[in-house]
């Protein structure tokens, strides 16, 4: 593995665990969080002024836009490392739900077996640390035959936050994704190639979640262009600029919704410092060393499984863990922060599990899966009929 492949997927580890290091701080150190679920009213500015710096980190969604914008860094990356291969899009395309399937799909069940059974402590967790996070997000439907669809089908359409607060985002991973395929396929290799950037604004003028993948598609080409020049030997040391770009980049993802200026929102403010951060890790020799580092590349190869299983542990091992040591702490930011710590290596061993028995099989299911469809047209194509 190249080292520019190590230090993207170092990124994706960070990533992952700056996900889980939120969702920790919704449920057990909530200040000054006035999101989804927190009943908040009245002048929520003064609410996040009041509880600065950690309310920057308790309101912000950031590490997950981060990760959305990677999705359209790749994709685009292989398509040009491939020569503009549509047939490359083609076949991650026929392949994406089936990538995604089994995971989804186990996650999706595990929660629900779980929580049925009393082994996720959602109205505990809320009533021993105050958080209405956890209320927030307690499972409102428990019929299995929708959770089964749910599951299957229709969290790939929606964002009902059902079974698992996780899975909200999967609507958006997914149409993203099928988003950049048929916008680079068609735009990809002609001159035209801007037309790609104003597809992806006039998307996102209707469904702004998506203006994300606009600003990840163009750090694919921008990484494709850098690593051709690092091989011709032309590449330029950008260190200092990457540096700047992946500090303002910070600065702006945190900042909070009341503090914004009226008319800009927290997609317009996600996308940008995605893109800022993209594009000063792509410059950036000593962000990119620090992501090197094997154990955190280690977890970005298996980090959607960390994303997926973080909070069946949360809700289980985590709070018998916060309870136990809330008899011997007092401070709650003490207290918040070994919790998560010792928590850390047993979410990374299950999410290993999990990688191993789930996501890493769906993989190779997508995989068969595109190869047959793919090959099925391409027959289909040569004789007029399937063979």
């Amino acid at each position: 593995m190249d080292k520019r492949v190590d230090y993207l997927d170092g990124l994706k580890g960070f990533i992952a665990i700056w996900v889980v290091f939120t969702h920790f701080m919704l449920a057990l150190f909530p200040k000054g969080y006035v999101g989804f679920g927190s009943g908040a009213a009245g002048n929520m500015k003064a609410e996040v002024v009041a509880n600065l710096p950690w309310s920057l980190l308790s309101n912000s969604s950031l590490s997950l836009y981060l990760f959305f914008a990677m999705i359209p860094m790749f994709i685009v990356l292989g398509y040009r490392r491939h020569g503009n291969d549509v047939a490359v899009l083609q076949r991650q395309a026929a392949g994406r739900y089936f990538q995604f399937v089994i995971p989804v799909f186990a996650a999706t069940v595990l929660a629900f077996v779980l929580y049925e059974c009393g082994f996720l402590k959602y109205d505990a967790m809320a009533e021993l640390t105050g958080a209405p996070w956890s209320q927030a997000i307690i499972p409102t439907t428990h019929h299995v035959g929708w959770m089964l669809f749910y599951g299957l089908l229709g969290i790939y359409f929606n964002n009902q936050v059902e079974f698992l607060t996780v899975l909200w985002c999967m609507h958006i991973i997914f149409i993203g994704s099928m988003l950049t395929y048929g916008i680079w396929a068609l735009f990809g290799n002609s001159r035209y190639r801007c037309l790609a950037g104003i597809v992806y604004v006039i998307v996102g003028c209707f469904m702004p979640e998506y203006l994300v993948f606009a600003g990840g598609g163009l750090m694919g080409e921008i990484l494709y262009s850098s690593q051709k020049q690092e091989k011709a030997g032309k590449h330029t040391n950008r260190t200092w600029i990457g540096l700047l770009c992946i500090l303002l980049g910070a600065m702006l993802g945190l900042v909070p919704s009341p503090l914004l200026p009226e008319h800009v929102t927290l997609h317009m403010t996600y996308a940008l410092a995605s893109m800022l951060l993209l594009y000063g890790w792509i410059q950036c020799s000593w962000a990119q060393k620090l992501s090197s580092w094997k154990g955190i590349v280690g977890v970005g190869q298996y980090s959607f499984s960390v994303i997926l299983s973080h909070i069946l542990v949360l809700y289980s091992f985590s709070y018998w863990l916060y309870r136990l040591l809330k008899h011997f702490i007092t401070d709650a930011g003490v207290l918040f922060g070994l919790t998560f710590l010792a928590s850390l290596g047993v979410i990374l061993v299950c999410s290993k599990v999990f990688f191993v028995l789930f996501e890493r099989p769906s993989r190779l299911l997508a995989k068969r899966v595109s190869g047959y469809l793919c090959d099925m047209g391409e027959n289909k194509d040569k004789t007029g009929a399937v063979r």
